[in-house]
């Protein structure tokens, strides 16, 4: 996302931009590796929930995911592992569209600065 790098570098000096960049990766870096492990465990949550119930669904679910054991998972088990699935997912789709919408508020508050012109600019940093 192109803007939520250009709205840091616009916010600060010349001589910052490089700092601002930085942080914007590595922020970008943590926050992805926490959002992931956030949705994963919202995932096994809601799968933990739905399959309290008959504990044995589980070993079923993960027999669905392997193309080559998915045939001997009876119909009505394979039902609810998709019925918990679909459930777990919209759940972390939710989540992660909460977070790209929290993304783009959180740019709104960047300041907004008027750039001087190139020459003007070039000026300050003591280039001719």
């Amino acid at each position: 996302m192109t803007i939520t790098l250009i709205a840091p570098q616009e916010a600060v000096d010349w001589k910052r931009r490089g700092a601002a960049t930085g942080l914007v990766q590595f922020s970008r870096s943590i926050g992805g590796a926490v959002l992931v492990a956030a949705m994963g465990a919202v995932l096994a949550g809601t799968l933990r929930s739905a399959f309290s119930h008959q504990p044995e669904l589980i070993e079923m679910a993960n027999a669905m995911m392997d193309p080559a054991q998915r045939d001997s998972v009876p119909l009505e088990a394979a039902g609810q592992i998709r019925a918990a699935l679909n459930l777990g997912l919209g759940r972390t789709l939710i989540g992660v569209g909460s977070m790209g919408m929290a993304t783009c508020l959180s740019l709104l508050a960047f300041p907004r600065r008027v750039k001087a012109g190139r020459g003007d600019e070039s000026a300050s940093n003591g280039r001719k």
